[in-house]
């Protein structure tokens, strides 16, 4: 009987497949981390326009599941979390070889005609709005 990795991940993984684990699976690329009940994706967009943004997280498929950028009620969530746990996150992220969640991100949700939210993931965490056509921020695909 082989033996795998057995030790236990700080938080469940998403592999590319849609299944979660707890700890390393032989022969499966981890796609993301599981927080607030969502996959969070290792990896993030460059910065781009709040329509650019959602095509790309649309374009990624997890298993057979269609990524978004996340609504605001799961960043909302993400951010209730706190610092602390935000960079436990960050740090599993970062050794998975991802990149944190820093900086700015678009959620999926417009806030007026002109304005979406975005997350701010830096000194302060929290939310705000920016022009859709106006600002270039990062998107984070969520599943």
């Amino acid at each position: 009987m082989g033996q795998e990795n057995l030790s236990i991940y700080p938080f469940e993984v998403i592999y590319t497949d849609g299944t979660r684990s707890n700890h390393s699976q032989e022969g499966k690329t981890i796609w993301g981390v599981m927080f607030c009940n969502r996959g969070i994706s290792l990896q993030s967009s460059p910065d781009i326009l709040f329509d650019e943004a959602q095509k790309y997280c649309q374009g990624i498929k997890v298993g057979k599941k269609t990524c978004t950028c996340g609504d605001k009620s799961f960043w909302e969530q993400v951010i209730r979390q706190g610092k602390a746990k935000i960079a436990e996150l960050n740090a599993f992220i970062e050794a998975l070889g991802g990149t944190p969640l820093k900086g700015r991100i678009w959620t999926k949700d417009t806030y007026r005609s002109d304005d979406a939210w975005i997350n701010f993931f830096n000194e302060e965490i929290g939310l705000s709005y920016g022009n859709r056509a106006d600002y270039y921020v990062k998107a984070r695909p969520i599943v």
